[in-house]
């Protein structure tokens, strides 16, 4: 008995393999006050920390996307009272790091608290930046600003790399500058759910999919031990994935700090759902798999060396 219930978990295992293969910027602190010493507005204004920084942030601005806006706009959109924008010669609504709206200039825009206020005043969404089908997080504004309104969506507009945490919740990776990490929200894998995220660069094709399998829990095999170069190709021959198997090359390597394979198809080779490289490891419960077709753009490898599965 106790053999057919390992061999029916080792067959929901090589169906996950084969099936997966085809599936804020940190608050700075102002410089300190006094050391302002010429100001266009009125020190008396100082005093409550809300009015300071909307002194701030009028008339010395981070070197980032909200610099663009106008100085009697910009509080609007740090402290959240605008989640989107428009112009007065615009029938879209856009995220406000969205390139359509930094194209326009900051005269005559006008913003709304939330996606739907937008769409309710007769615009739409603009089809590039998704305002309205999905929730974001702004990385290079005063603070990390988060909009919600569906599966989450972080756009780093800062300077620098920034850490962010996968959709399993536990696991992260850097974010580069200028790229999106968008959140699928749970799938199904071979009958197990999958949670998923997308990153990709805002300028340029490609992207990065790291997606995490729980196999069932009753599920008596370590994960560890299935992800080799060794008995993974033997895993999915055994059960009735010889044709991939023999059309895969597949090496021992690492993924989010632990032991896993990197998998390609062999040249010449054409294997149904693998059309780039996929790194995938295993640990415990899960299944780690990263899909590269990020065709080596800038930030690629700080994703990839990046990744701490957990």
């Amino acid at each position: 008995m106790a053999s057919i219930t390992r061999c029916a978990g080792i067959k929901i295992v090589a169906g996950l393999c084969l099936v997966t293969l085809g599936a804020g910027l940190a608050q700075s602190k102002p410089a300190v006050r006094k050391t302002i010493k010429t100001a266009k507005f009125d020190r008396a204004a100082y005093n409550s920390a809300a009015a300071y920084t909307t002194a701030r942030l009028k008339y010395y601005p981070p070197r980032s996307w909200l610099r663009h806006y106008l100085g009697d706009d910009r509080y609007k959109i740090a402290g959240t009272l605008w989640t989107v924008a428009t112009t007065d010669t615009d029938t879209y609504y856009h995220r406000f790091t969205c390139p359509n709206m930094l194209r326009q200039s900051p005269n005559g825009v006008i913003g709304f608290a939330s996606p739907s206020l937008a769409a309710d005043a007769g615009y739409q969404p603009d089809p590039l930046c998704r305002p309205g089908a999905m929730s974001f997080i702004y990385i290079g504004a005063p603070r990390t600003i988060r909009v919600t309104d569906g599966p989450v969506t972080t756009v780093n507009r800062g300077r620098s790399a920034r850490r962010i945490i996968l959709a399993d919740r536990v696991s992260t990776v850097l974010l580069p500058p200028n790229w999106r990490r968008t959140q699928s929200g749970a799938r199904t894998i071979a009958g197990q759910t999958s949670l998923a995220d997308t990153l990709e660069p805002l300028n340029g094709n490609g992207y990065i999919r790291i997606s995490v399998v729980r196999p069932p829990a009753n599920l008596a095999i370590d994960m560890s031990k299935v992800f080799n170069a060794q008995a993974f190709p033997k895993l999915i021959a055994s059960f009735g994935g010889a044709g991939v198997a023999n059309n895969i090359s597949v090496t021992n390597s690492r993924l989010g700090g632990i032991s896993g394979i990197n998998i390609v198809p062999k040249a010449g080779a054409s294997v149904p759902y693998l059309t780039t490289r996929t790194m995938a490891a295993g640990r415990g419960k899960k299944i780690y798999v990263l899909e590269d077709k990020s065709e080596n753009i800038a930030g690629a490898s700080t994703i990839i060396n990046s990744f701490s599965a957990r």
